[in-house]
């Protein structure tokens, strides 16, 4: 029997494989209401149950698939160098150099964003806790698995994780910029 869930735990369970799915779908070369039936039932068959799915090309920033399910609405945004969403909490540091390539927005609950940075692991690691305690922040998780570090923090009632990865030269998907960065923000 294949169990009900809802779109924010889909994206909490597989943000990136989710992002390659639903951008490949949507990104054949065929036409739009194809995509979007294809995409609609592949989302469909994880969440078993309805799923609405619109596309939307944002020029040269690239394309946002827009899922609605029981009245909660996942955008996904990709491209080559995305601007954040205005609902972006100001107090939630970012690297400076960072180039945004996916944004995931849920219902303004939660906003997952993902892009390249260039430097050294360690000292983004540091860097990021550093920035993020000065902006009222309270660490409370960290951990490292292999070349990727987890950063968990919180503030009021709400959290943020930070993902921070080294790429191997032939994973480099823009020249020169050597680490994988993702945040997540969540309402507590």
């Amino acid at each position: 029997m294949k169990a009900s869930i809802n779109l924010s735990q889909v994206l909490l369970v597989s943000a990136v494989p989710l992002v390659t799915i639903l951008t490949a779908c949507d990104s054949a070369d065929t036409t739009d209401n194809v995509n979007s039936a294809a995409t609609e039932a592949v989302m469909e068959s994880v969440t078993d149950s309805d799923v609405e799915v619109s596309k939307e090309s944002n020029g040269n920033q690239g394309e946002t698939l827009v899922l609605t399910q029981d009245g909660e609405e996942m955008k996904i945004s990709s491209g080559s160098d995305l601007t954040l969403p205005a609902s972006f909490p100001d107090d939630i540091p970012l690297p400076e150099n960072m180039v945004l390539t996916n944004v995931t927005e849920i219902s303004n609950d939660s906003i997952t964003i993902q892009g390249h940075t260039a430097g050294d692991i360690n000292t983004m690691v540091e860097r990021t806790k550093q920035d993020a305690l000065e902006a009222g922040w309270s660490d409370s998780f960290s951990t490292k698995q292999g070349q990727m570090t987890m950063i968990t923090m919180d503030k009021d009632d709400r959290g943020v994780s930070y993902s921070i990865t080294e790429l191997e030269p032939s994973q480099r998907q823009i020249e020169n910029y050597n680490l994988f960065y993702t945040v997540m923000t969540q309402e507590n």
